[in-house]
């Protein structure tokens, strides 16, 4: 086997502040992401699903009205 030199270990701290950076760096882009997708994308969806919701109900009530209307024409 071929002996290793101390420069050729492999450093444990170094590597533990190589993945802090590396993760500090990942979640400061899914922040950003998130971020985009709740104003771009979710709000008008949402905005969008509130006024399909309004229709929605609306006729649903008049369904329901139709209904118990029909016996007494």
């Amino acid at each position: 086997m071929r002996e290793v030199r101390r420069s050729e270990r492999f450093d444990a701290h170094k590597a533990k502040r190589f993945v802090n950076r590396v993760n500090k760096s990942a979640r400061r882009g899914s922040v950003e992401l998130e971020a985009v997708l709740i104003t771009a994308v979710m709000f008008p969806l949402a905005t969008a699903l509130y006024y399909l919701a309004a229709r929605a109900f609306s006729v649903m009530y008049l369904t329901i009205a139709g209904i118990l209307e029909w016996p007494y024409l």
